[in-house]
């Protein structure tokens, strides 16, 4: 702390984010912090501006009495575009779109220009807006005469709140700063984003936009309608910079504007550690794709202007190192196969998601995270859950943690691991204010967007911290729930309103609002067993909450995912997500643990037959284990440690179970493949110039050697050994790896079968074993941390790695490396299908 100001004088509760100049949440100054006697009647506020002269000065015959001068002017912001290279300078003016248009002509325009238009129609094929961090705006020369147009009413003479000057009563100056940010919010989506959308397609350029939030004053769904493709942002080990509402603003914005592809900025990381490989970054991409990523933007790939420095150029110590110089590089291919197959799948139909939460009139307002839902929904969220969040937020102690190394924060911070199925079952969106008004209609029961979203059920959640007063509904939004509710929807409401937030047509429509709210009918004290029926207000209901039941299904809404153990109990860590189509129903569903689990999977879904899509192998089979039950199909699956698997419903069928076999496949060992290895290195890598024998299976890194101590890279392992073809002509045949450091390609008498990056380690060698004799080649890739951290006790000029980047310190733990197997044989148990 470097400066504290005290003054006597009457102020604004937090006025500096409620006038839009920083993105900032608080609530509402009251009359018992700011009585109507410390407010200036706005009679006594007289506009001065025509008593300036030329030269800027005031000449005023001033009346009687203490009066305060108030200047106000503006200008820029001063933030400037401190990422852009060369193209450095101050931001543009975000609500005036000429300056949008000139920014865009002097950047992008001006590429196209230099590589001509031929080039550029071949290669540009898409502008993006990354993430905002250029602050707030909440002025423009267009911003009064904008602000009277939308919100009714002159803003000049309440211009001293925006400096913090209480005029009339704290209420009503509240009121003037609501209409502030939700003007804001406004013109950053109709003069910034259209703007920009339109100068993209007239080039023939898609445009892909991160999130506005948590920097711009904003509606953080609202622009999404104009990105062709909306993106978020996600982080590995960096929990300080981690983005779980970007993420989950891109989603809901995506679904409630009916954009198909939802890309996410992925694995940026605040200290590269040069340990990442594939299999650590499964189980982090699996649950984004359950969240309903289906494009990965990989963070980052940096240009290495030189053949002889290696790992080469990188983005100083931030993101994941995803480029040529990367040591698992080539081998990666299968992880981005990986990636392909899913993403395939999941951009196919659209998402069931049953449930919408109403992100309310409060700007700056952005999706709904799991926690600030669980005072709303107890009994959907279960007791314990109740318990930690109250223990979290207790913050008893303030705990730390560190993560990554150097970097600690709260413990009690909430984290993106709260996303995996926090509602048990069912899957929710954010719903926002414009979508509502504008979009939103009811089919059968249920809430309906042009985009092929629907919802069963609309929560208008109770205070949290992005919405304070849970009380403030606006006429407009309180009419148009009315509305819903009257044509069938179902609306969980758990505080009624009580006043609007703006100031059109104050006080009268604080009383519009109580006599609507008091026409609304309710259930209450809602439990699992109750029975809710269509109440007197049209064709819909409205249940007053909290909710304490533990589901939905009182109000005819299943859960579309159980997931249990053997012992009946919910199973932890799964994530899903769940796609459909006329057609089709696709279910991917993520083991999250880093162990083996065997649960019993129950869908939404009846008359098809199930089939299981393996994206690591790219492997597709029927299900052989399966029943209809109530409507639901019931499996059972064994998923691996940070496993993944699509359940894919297509073939109509009449059957109403099948138990000719598992789900899965039976291994039975049937030999190990023990005794000495020729393990050869890359010598310009550091490595021996000659290839070594290991009698046994040796980790790298606790080798004598320190040639191979310190090795990064790919090293190539060879065997011969004798099988005996079995006499089930039909049976698979495995490469088991046993532990791996990190990746393999393995090769069976000079045929590539397959390259393993993830549990379970094992690759079909079927298609190319003979009987007798076999040639077994295994190129095994570690990462790059082992070469650094022994460089670094190196001198410079006898360094094999230079990076500028900073590296592993030289005293730091060598990572396991290598093939450590055991490696053995094994066999299916039943014949394939």
């Amino acid at each position: 702390m470097t400066e504290i100001r005290l003054s006597g004088e009457a102020r604004i509760h937090q006025y500096e984010g409620k006038n839009g100049e920083v993105w900032r949440v608080s609530e509402r100054t009251t009359a018992q912090q700011l009585p109507d006697s410390l407010c200036v009647p706005l009679s006594k506020v007289v506009n001065l501006t025509g008593k300036l002269d030329a030269t800027g000065r005031l000449i005023w015959n001033v009346p009687p009495g203490n009066w305060t001068i108030l200047r106000v002017g503006h200008g820029s912001t001063g933030q400037i575009n401190t990422t852009g290279g060369g193209a450095g300078g101050l931001e543009c003016d975000k609500f005036n779109p000429e300056a949008v248009k000139l920014q865009f002509d002097s950047w992008f325009g001006e590429a196209i220009r230099q590589g001509g238009p031929d080039l550029a129609s071949r290669v540009l094929k898409m502008f993006h807006v990354d993430s905002w961090e250029c602050g707030s705006q909440n002025w423009s020369i267009n911003f009064a005469t904008e602000f009277k147009q939308r919100r009714g009413y002159e803003l000049l003479p309440y211009l001293p709140v925006l400096t913090g000057v209480p005029l009339e009563s704290a209420d009503v100056s509240e009121r003037v700063l609501f209409d502030v940010r939700q003007t804001i919010a406004e013109l950053v989506n109709d003069k910034f984003y259209v703007t920009l959308k339109e100068q993209a397609h007239a080039k023939g350029c898609t445009f892909s936009a991160e999130a506005i939030a948590p920097t711009m004053v904003s509606d953080g769904l609202l622009h999404y309608q104009h990105a062709d493709v909306p993106m978020g942002e996600f982080w590995l080990r960096s929990p300080t910079h981690d983005k779980p509402n970007d993420m989950l603003d891109a989603i809901s914005g995506a679904h409630i504007y009916g954009k198909n592809i939802v890309q996410a900025e992925a694995f940026t990381e605040l200290r590269l550690a040069w340990d990442e490989h594939p299999g650590m970054l499964k189980a982090l991409q699996d649950r984004n794709y359950a969240l309903g990523i289906n494009r990965m933007v990989y963070h980052v790939f940096v240009h290495n202007p030189w053949l002889n420095r290696k790992p080469g150029m990188t983005l100083s110590g931030i993101g994941l190192f995803f480029q040529r110089d990367q040591t698992w590089w080539k081998p990666g291919r299968a992880w981005v196969d990986y990636a392909r197959r899913c993403q395939a799948l999941l951009q196919l139909g659209h998402p069931v998601t049953d449930v919408a939460v109403f992100t309310g009139e409060e700007t700056p307002r952005r999706a709904i995270l799991p926690d600030r839902l669980v005072s709303t929904l107890p009994g959907i969220f279960g007791a314990a859950t109740v318990a930690s969040e109250k223990q979290r937020l207790a913050n008893v102690g303030l705990p730390m943690r560190e993560l990554p190394e150097k970097v600690s924060a709260s413990a009690n911070m909430a984290t993106a691991e709260t996303l995996v199925d926090p509602l048990h079952g069912y899957a929710y969106d954010s719903f926002n204010k414009d979508v509502l008004l504008n979009r939103a209609t009811v089919q059968n029961g249920r809430i309906t967007l042009p985009g092929g979203a629907s919802y069963s059920l609309l929560i208008i959640p109770g205070a949290h911290p992005m919405s304070p007063d849970s009380t403030a509904m606006s006429p407009t939004v309180a009419g148009r729930l009315r509305e819903l509710v009257q044509a069938g929807a179902t609306v969980l409401l758990n505080r009624r309103p009580t006043h609007s937030p703006e100031l059109r047509d104050f006080p009268a429509a604080d009383k519009q609002i109580q006599q609507l709210t008091a026409q609304l009918p309710s259930t209450n004290n809602l439990i699992a067993s109750t029975s809710v029926a269509p109440l007197s207000f049209g064709q819909g209901r409205v249940v007053q909450g909290p909710f304490t039941a533990d589901s939905f299904e009182a109000l005819g809404l299943t859960r579309d995912v159980v997931a249990t153990s053997a012992s009946g109990q919910r199973a932890r860590g799964i994530a899903w997500n769940h796609r459909t189509d006329a057609q089709f129903d696709i279910y991917f569903i993520s083991n999250q643990l880093d162990s083996l689990q065997t649960i019993n999977l129950s869908v939404r879904v009846a008359g098809r037959q199930p089939e299981l899509w393996n994206p690591v192998t790219g492997e597709t089979r029927l299900a052989q284990d399966w029943q209809l039950e109530n409507g639901r199909t019931r499996l059972p699956l064994r998923l691996n440690r940070n496993e993944s698997m699509f359940v894919v419903f297509r073939e109509p069928t009449t059957q109403q179970a099948a138990h000719t076999g598992r789900n899965w496949t039976d291994l039975e060992l049937q030999q190990t493949l023990s005794g000495p290895w020729q393990v050869s290195f890359d010598a310009k890598a550091g490595g021996p110039a000659q290839p070594v024998v290991f009698h046994d299976l040796t980790d790298w890194s606790k080798h004598p050697d320190t040639a191979i101590r310190h090795y990064s890279g790919t090293a190539e392992y060879t065997k011969t050994f004798r099988w005996k073809q079995s006499k089930r002509r039909q049976q698979r045949v495995w490469l088991e790896l046993g532990q791996l450091a990190n990746l393999a390609e393995v090769q069976v008498n000079d045929t590539t079968c397959g390259i393993s990056w993830t549990a379970p380690y094992r690759i079909d060698i079927t298609n190319a074993l003979r009987k007798g004799d076999n040639q077994l080649r295994i190129l095994v890739t570690n990462t790059w941390a082992n070469r650094l951290i022994g460089d670094q006790a190196l001198p410079t000029d006898q360094r094999h790695t230079w990076t500028p980047a900073p590296a592993p310190a030289a005293g730091k733990p060598l990572l396991p490396a290598g093939l450590l197997g055991p490696v053995g044989i094994s066999v299916s148990k039943e014949s394939s299908k």
